[in-house]
């Protein structure tokens, strides 16, 4: 539920364990409660051990704490991100960050991100915990971005260095950053007594001192932006998650029918003249798979296709509001229905293929017309090439509908982190594939590295508009690509 408190600064934390976010955290909860480095006692907000806090109900992974206003400051909201970094459970993460976005935050003061002074390059987990979460948030964020540097002693960061160095992901941003633009801290002065502990404690404080000031210069940036970033990224995953299973099932049709193709030309006599000829070829399946406890999956009964794998919308909810829906109407499933034809369920499809013999009457009967001119050898292949290019189109149209939601994102995100073309992607999926190894995947990492080659050359001849001139152009370049387009239309 959201409150009206106009004067409140929100702050959101973030850092990979080891970072000393938990330490800093509970010495700002002292900060402001006015603890001085004399009395005998301190607080502890967050369990130095565990990371979890000591005063909420840990059935979230983010937390939010409340401090009234003080002295002369301002009340201040901080939100705690503990668990970047684990794919496991990033996702789950960031929707209850969009929720809490919704629910109660209207307006974020600054993004503070925790490093180690020591680190002489920022690690990979880093890197990727930063840019994840530095992305969720529009562009109008950037100067409002503060790193909050531990472990330090009286000469600059060495981790400074890497923060403005070329290949990082915050040099861009540190540009239009105002000093100061990162805090120093030593937080063994907070909660340890020794001969330098006091010295560290008041630099500490020093630091919170101009860091609440900071606070009191910076722009609240509004997060009705924010939360449209945050849907379209959620779509942009369900998108993905949902049409890879048609694109894999596309490029494997797609590479059946160039081995189809070969057989025929190969055995052109024999099919003309025998009737016992038969070829194998694999068709797409699907089977059920029971989602875990707890989770639940987005089905359409008209495609009986699964649109959206693991979906937060509550059972008893329409599926309006689904990631995978874009006003009401669905984005992934083959005939794009509206959400009315959309319901909860406990299980999945998972699509696979399974192999199956036709034989050549079935060809004849599919593909064979009265084009007597032609053998039947050579009209089943015409109709192989336009059953290929019909998939071909639809594959195309699948990665120009991802590009539309990454496209919007580079628009209004900070840090889009996504893929900018669709060969970009295609990488993406190479490499998921290589890693994940599922049955079939070599045939598919061929197929995938073809289409890359077709769409690096249809993609030069539109983006260059007058290099299509007319259907006799476009028949050379995709001869290019070994393939005969015969109903392409413009």
């Amino acid at each position: 539920m959201k409150f009206d408190d106009p004067n409140c600064h929100t702050i959101i934390v973030l850092g990979e364990t080891g970072s000393g976010k938990t330490t800093l955290l509970n010495a700002l909860i002292n900060y402001c409660i006015g603890i001085d480095y004399r009395d005998d006692f301190r607080y502890y907000i967050i369990n130095e051990n565990t990371g979890k806090s000591n005063y909420l109900s840990q059935t979230s992974t983010v937390n939010v704490y409340y401090i009234k206003s003080w002295s002369n400051h301002p009340s201040l909201r901080i939100i705690d991100t503990p668990g970047f970094g684990d794919n496991t459970t990033d996702n789950e993460t960031l929707n209850k960050i969009h929720t809490l976005f919704k629910s109660e935050i209207d307006f974020i003061t600054a993004v503070c991100l925790v490093v180690q002074s020591a680190n002489a390059k920022l690690t990979k987990n880093q890197e990727y915990i930063f840019s994840r979460v530095v992305s969720i948030f529009v562009k109008d964020i950037e100067k409002n971005i503060l790193p909050l540097i531990t472990f330090c002693d009286a000469n600059e960061p060495p981790v400074i260095h890497n923060l403005k160095a070329p290949n990082s992901f915050f040099y861009d941003i540190f540009h239009n950053l105002e000093d100061p633009w990162y805090l120093k801290f030593n937080n063994s002065g907070f909660f340890n007594k020794n001969n330098d502990s006091e010295i560290y404690w008041k630099i500490g404080f020093q630091s919170f001192d101009i860091f609440m000031a900071k606070l009191g210069k910076l722009k609240k940036i509004s997060l009705n932006q924010t939360n449209e970033v945050l849907e379209e990224r959620k779509r942009l995953h369900a998108t993905m998650e949902g049409l890879l299973p048609q694109l894999n099932m596309g490029l494997s049709k797609m590479e059946e029918i160039r081995r189809q193709i070969r057989i025929i030309e190969e055995n052109e006599d024999k099919i003309n003249g025998a009737k016992n000829f038969e070829i194998e070829e694999e068709i797409p399946d699907q089977k059920r798979v029971h989602c875990a406890v707890g989770q639940h999956t987005t089905l359409c009964h008209l495609c009986n296709f699964t649109c959206h794998k693991i979906c937060y919308i509550p059972p008893s909810e329409n599926k309006r509001y689904c990631a995978s829906m874009n006003n009401g109407i669905c984005t992934v499933c083959p005939n794009k229905c509206e959400y009315t034809h959309h319901s909860d369920n406990e299980y999945y499809y998972e699509y696979t293929s399974k192999k199956v013999k036709r034989t050549l009457e079935e060809l004849k009967n599919t593909y064979v017309g009265a084009n007597k001119n032609l053998s039947d050898a050579k009209q089943i292949i015409i109709g192989l090439n336009n059953e290929f290019n019909i998939i071909f189109v639809k594959v195309f149209e699948i990665q120009e509908q991802l590009k539309k939601c990454i496209e919007k994102l580079n628009q209004i995100a900070l840090k889009p982190n996504v893929f900018k073309s669709s060969e970009e992607y295609i990488d993406i999926l190479i490499n998921s594939e290589e890693l994940e190894k599922k049955e079939g995947y070599k045939n598919r990492i061929v197929a995938l590295k073809k289409l890359k080659k077709e769409h690096q050359l249809i993609n030069e001849a539109f983006n260059g508009q007058s290099a299509i001139k007319d259907l006799e152009d476009f028949k050379k370049i995709i001869k290019m690509t070994k393939m005969i387009v015969l109903f392409f239309k413009f």
